[in-house]
């Protein structure tokens, strides 16, 4: 890899047309077994690959704003409406692909702290001058709302 934070192999994602879950355990679950599992590639008439095989590498800087987006779809899922001061849940009722979806939720967080453990090693070339960025980087990877 380049000088990137972030790698992606080979990431696919199926949906289901019209596929409803009745509990958000019950999508994440299926959605694991599957990736572990990797399914056919042979469409159903009722799916369609949002992912297929897709692999992607970003720099330090969009490193970080995955950062946010990983926490973001991670309050999406984990996080009451009460808490985060907006409505959470959107993202899966849309059917939008997130980072839990593909990752789960354990491994989204084992990306935001790898990703945190890389943005420091590239900060610190910048010693004490960069102590601004690393305090918001860290934020970044613990806020709840």
């Amino acid at each position: 890899m380049r000088d990137g934070l972030l790698k992606l192999e080979g990431v696919s994602k199926r949906f289901r047309r019209g596929a409803t879950h009745d509990r958000l355990g019950e999508l994440i679950v299926s959605g694991i077994r599957r990736l572990l599992h990797r399914p056919s590639r042979r469409p159903a008439d009722d799916t369609f690959w949002a992912l297929d095989d897709v692999s992607i590498e970003a720099s330090p800087g969009e490193a970080v704003g995955l950062m946010f987006q990983i926490i973001d779809d991670l309050l999406d899922v984990t996080q009451s409406t009460e808490h985060t001061g907006k409505t959470t849940g959107k993202d899966l009722s849309a059917g939008k692909l997130t980072f839990p979806g593909v990752l789960g939720i354990d491994g989204s967080r084992a990306e935001v702290q790898r990703l945190q453990e890389r943005a420091h090693g590239a900060l610190a070339a910048f010693g004490p001058a960069a102590a601004g960025l690393r305090d918001l980087c860290d934020y970044m990877a613990v806020r709840t709302k």
